[in-house]
């Protein structure tokens, strides 16, 4: 009875531990879910949004890395029955981990915007390989027992990945938090902490691991890389041309040094919409999709420099014809806020379009202005 309760209890930990990692795939990524590190609930002030995120992140840090010390374990645990000890670190962790991505506070101003291809479409691939390198990274070295479901056993080793770096979970870790086509500070925020947090925590963790394998990992310590896998003299060259090539990129970015004011999407709406989709494609050499249904069903056309051309028919009896432009802007609650504060009036507050983006219209002087935050 006693170990069919272990058991359960296990299992509840790390089914627990799978729909944390699962949100927080969707969460860094921006994918498909209401709360994310960019959309979710907003922050009534800068201050308020800081003092939160940092707030719940300092605390999973401090638990994810406290109670993983092995001074905890014999202090708080002793009456804990050796195999539960792991299932207990995951739950408590997978609950703060839940707990961070609920209340995690947006802050949509945006640090960069990689529309150009293919560089868009790399960071994507990054962002996929980063979670793809620390799940089967895992596996490597027990997956079921690094989450609580059996005990560690068996004396060190190096497999696959491990040969070449000690820590590719965290590299993996790194990669996906740092890989986006849509920065924002929020996401700089999260990035940030959970780098330094990465950094700080592997000197904890060596620590305890000189101590349980002695000599033998720290022979391994000298011999293969801590985070990168690359030779200091090849990882000290990569990060140079890293930097040079990011520095020459056309990165296709909203704003540039010469523009403060860019087009992110033409809506044209019109009950033909056959008709000028081929207009459109024969005299501007646009190539138009199926209807998006995150754009009113719109048929979109992606331009050279990333904007958007959208055409559809009227989605109420009472919506005329128009041709309408949506201006991109990096923040677009103080956008419309400001509009309102010089006498616009909000058509449309700011509405979340699915994976588009988030849109607004307000009107003045007689004219519909859109705004569009990516």
């Amino acid at each position: 009875m006693r170990s069919a309760a272990i058991f359960a209890f296990r299992l509840a930990s790390y089914l627990l531990f799978l729909a944390s990692f699962a949100w927080l795939f969707a969460f860094v990524g921006d994918f498909w879910l209401p709360l994310t590190v960019d959309r979710g609930r907003a922050a009534s002030s800068l201050g308020e949004a800081l003092a939160v995120d940092v707030g719940w992140f300092v605390l999973f840090a401090v638990q994810h890395s406290g109670m993983a010390r092995e001074r905890f374990k014999e202090r708080w645990l002793a009456r804990v029955p050796a195999e539960a000890r792991r299932s207990i670190f995951v739950l408590v962790s997978a609950l703060l981990l839940l707990l961070l991505c609920w209340q995690w506070r947006p802050l949509p101003a945006v640090v960069w915007d990689v529309r150009a291809t293919p560089w868009r479409y790399v960071l994507v691939a990054l962002y996929v390989a980063g979670w793809a390198q620390l799940v089967t990274s895992s596996f490597f070295i027990d997956h079921f027992a690094m989450f609580g479901l059996r005990q560690f056993e068996g004396p060190f080793s190096t497999p696959y990945l491990y040969r070449w770096v000690r820590h590719p979970i965290y590299f993996g870790f790194l990669v996906m938090l740092w890989s986006t086509p849509h920065m924002t500070v929020g996401h700089v925020v999260l990035s940030t902490g959970m780098t330094l947090y990465i950094l700080v925590g592997i000197r904890f963790e060596e620590r305890d691991l000189v101590r349980r394998f002695g000599p033998q990992y720290a022979h391994y310590q000298e011999r293969v890389p801590m985070l990168v896998p690359l030779p200091k003299f090849l990882f000290k060259s990569a990060a140079l041309l890293i930097a040079i090539g990011l520095m020459s990129l056309p990165l296709g970015c909203r704003r540039d040094a010469t523009s403060k004011v860019t087009v992110h999407y033409l809506e044209i709406v019109s009950p033909d919409v056959d008709a000028l989709v081929g207009l459109y494609e024969r005299v501007h050499g646009l190539s138009f999709g199926a209807p998006d249904p995150d754009l009113g069903q719109a048929r979109v056309a992606t331009r050279a420099d990333g904007s958007l051309v959208g055409i559809r028919k009227p989605l109420a009896e009472h919506e005329h014809p128009i041709m309408r432009t949506y201006l991109a802007v990096d923040d677009i609650q103080q956008a419309v806020k400001s509009a309102a504060e010089r006498g616009a009036s909000v058509a449309y507050p700011p509405t979340r379009q699915g994976q588009r983006g988030t849109f607004a219209i307000v009107v003045q002087g007689g004219v519909e202005h859109g705004l569009w935050q990516r």
